[in-house]
């Protein structure tokens, strides 16, 4: 993947790629992979915050301050963790993710389906074993 949309207006875009070490054509920064990490950056900023947030009980704590306050820092931080993700040198690490992904994402819909309606796991189940043959 490269970008060769940028290579024509830049003079210098070849020796800022190899600059910064994001390969011939800056393919390390470009396509499905660098969505990944900038994804991966994010949940682990909102992760970093949900647990920095349990058990809060009024607006007046120290961690409510910063939960509703600082903005500009958690925004420099969520940047930071973004394009932090860019420097794990393994890029395979988030294409081999994705089906373990895909899978505990198919596992909380079900349990998701199945807490809000609980009689939704038993229609379907009853629906298979009470076929009844035409006369």
């Amino acid at each position: 993947m490269s970008a060769p949309c940028c290579a024509g207006q830049f003079p210098f875009y070849e020796q800022m790629c190899k600059g910064i070490q994001a390969g011939e054509m800056c393919e390390k920064l470009v396509g499905y992979s660098a969505v990944y990490k900038v994804c991966f950056g994010m949940a682990c900023f909102f992760f970093f915050f949900c647990l920095f947030t349990i058990k809060i009980n009024n607006s007046k704590s120290c961690r409510a301050y910063v939960h509703n306050g600082f903005w500009f820092l958690k925004l420099l931080l969520l940047a930071a963790m973004c394009s932090g993700a860019f420097f794990i040198p393994d890029q395979d690490t988030f294409l081999n993710g994705t089906f373990f992904s895909f899978c505990c994402a198919a596992l909380f819909c079900t349990a998701l389906r199945v807490v809000i309606n609980p009689e939704s796991l038993l229609s379907v189940n009853t629906a298979v074993f009470l076929q009844v043959d035409p006369v």
